[in-house]
């Protein structure tokens, strides 16, 4: 979280970890919704560092690592969409903080404030995480 500290100010922007790949029109369905948004996956396969998150109607409750507490609870896919200044200065204290985290554990998600929503990835649309050559090959699998 320490880099994503480091490159944030007040400016609305989308922060994408760096290890996955998405269709555009993922983005610009993102981009297309107002307000500040976090793509989220019911996927039932998920590794041991998943970030797991609990929402309600209206926002991100509470993001946590380790085993899944509830088959309810999206995993967070490691793309964010925010808007308010306000989040903006609160995720980067909260980086600089906790600069060994995720981005997704340093999110400022809760009960008050601006809401954070989950955008569950639409159906059909996929997005690729890199992290051995194993999944490399399937990337290029899935290009073919």
């Amino acid at each position: 979280a320490y880099s994503l500290a480091l490159a944030l100010d007040d400016t609305p922007t989308i922060v994408a970890s760096s290890d996955l790949l998405f269709a555009p029109e993922l983005v610009a369905a993102m981009l297309a919704e107002p307000g500040n948004i976090a793509l989220s996956s019911s996927r039932e396969n998920r590794g041991l560092t998943a970030i797991h998150c609990v929402t309600n109607e209206e926002r991100i409750l509470e993001t946590y690592v380790g085993p899944l507490r509830d088959i309810q609870h999206d995993e967070l896919l490691g793309l964010y969409k925010i808007v308010s200044p306000e989040l903006l200065k609160q995720w980067k204290s909260r980086s600089m903080r906790h600069s060994n985290l995720f981005n997704g554990q340093t999110l400022p998600v809760g009960n008050s404030g601006e809401p954070i929503r989950s955008m569950r990835l639409p159906e059909g649309q996929q997005w690729f995480e890199i992290n051995t050559v194993a999944d490399y090959l399937n990337l290029v699998e899935a290009m073919a």
